[in-house]
């Protein structure tokens, strides 16, 4: 994975920010590159203003970011834990800064920066997948949603982005360069099922902003004080692909998520199940949507397993793109081949779709 070195960190902070780094340690992504800074204040003797801070140099443009930015505050002012813009010392919550990579020392190039606030925890990834947290996972996925439904933005700031559902006749490119055989056969029958039964039926689907990427490694949860085993969900974090887009688009993102990560320990079926009734306490799906479900979740897999091909092909050290790519191509084939009965039959309580 490309790394920044870490003196152009230090003035970055020091310039901008008015701070002394202690400690740098870079964390995983798809493209960004993400740095998590302990920090003091920049005239400091090592102990006054320590905090601890996310450091991003980000591909987006500015006007992405600031949206980001603009959701974070609203779900953190409705009280969902969040990452929070940090402003420089001109109060701006973006700056440029060149970048030498280690990689390559003799180019420069300019970069956006920002610095957000840490949410203390660890990933659901790291704390194992706790079974008994699936439901609330869900409940806290349609409790975010409920409100970006009533995020209010002057101008809707669309994202041009292939991760987007609508875009999904575009992955035949894709699936065609990166499968070979049965998978590129799955992958076409998927986009054809996608044209048959979904594309009629868009205008059906609730839309209005949405996270864009809830996943084990996106939401931060802590341990409790009774058992050591038990976790209560702590915050949600990496607006890196908030956009405009379908809520049913949302829920399957997750859905396919946690029931590929999860599916050597517990039934990926009853994952789903419990993720979509947590999720639909608080944000319901209707008719149309449940319908299409599984299909939009197979959709979501056959993304994410060639999107993760064409970032290795062009990153071959990015093993954050690596991970859980077999599971998510295992899980797709299973949920294909079961049908829209078995898994309207194991998954969709009969509350949902009466």
């Amino acid at each position: 994975m490309v790394s920044v070195n870490h003196e152009v960190i230090r003035s970055l902070m020091c310039d901008k920010y008015n701070k002394k780094v202690l400690n740098i340690k870079q964390l995983d992504g798809y493209v960004d590159l993400n740095y998590k800074l302990e920090i003091v204040d920049g005239n400091s003797d090592r102990t006054s203003g320590y905090e601890t801070v996310i450091l991003k140099l980000i591909s987006d443009s500015i006007e992405t970011i600031n949206l980001q930015h603009k959701i974070m505050v609203y779900l953190n002012d409705k009280g969902v834990d969040t990452c929070r813009p940090v402003h420089t010392v001109e109060g701006k919550s973006t700056c440029k800064v060149g970048v030498r990579t280690d990689q390559c020392k003799d180019s420069v190039s300019e970069e956006l920066a920002c610095v957000l606030t840490y949410i203390p925890g660890i990933t659901v990834r790291c704390a194992g997948h706790p079974a008994g947290l699936m439901e609330e996972f869900g409940r806290f996925a349609g409790r975010v949603d409920k409100l970006l439904l009533h995020f209010e933005q002057d101008n809707l700031q669309y994202t041009d982005t292939i991760w987007e559902l609508s875009q999904t006749s575009k992955l035949e490119a894709l699936i065609e360069k990166y499968c070979t055989k049965d998978v590129k056969e799955l992958g076409m029958n998927i986009i054809s099922g996608f044209r048959k039964d979904i594309l009629p039926v868009l205008a059906s689907f609730q839309k209005g902003y949405i996270h864009g990427d809830l996943n084990d490694c996106n939401f931060i949860v802590t341990q409790t004080t009774t058992d050591a085993d038990k976790y209560t969900i702590s915050g949600l974090i990496d607006y890196g692909d908030v956009c405009v887009s379908f809520y049913i688009y949302e829920i399957a993102a997750l859905m396919a998520d946690m029931m590929s990560v999860c599916r050597k320990k517990q039934h990926p079926l009853e994952v789903g199940k419990l993720i979509l009734m947590g999720f639909m306490q608080e944000f319901e799906l209707n008719s149309v949507e449940l319908k299409c479900l599984r299909l939009v979740i197979c959709v979501r897999m056959v993304q994410f397993y060639v999107f993760g091909a064409e970032i290795i092909e062009n990153d071959p050290s990015n093993e954050y793109a690596k991970l859980d790519r077999d599971d998510y191509l295992e899980m797709c084939k299973y949920l294909w081949e079961i049908g829209d009965e078995r898994f309207k039959h194991e998954v969709l309580d009969e509350k949902m779709v009466k």
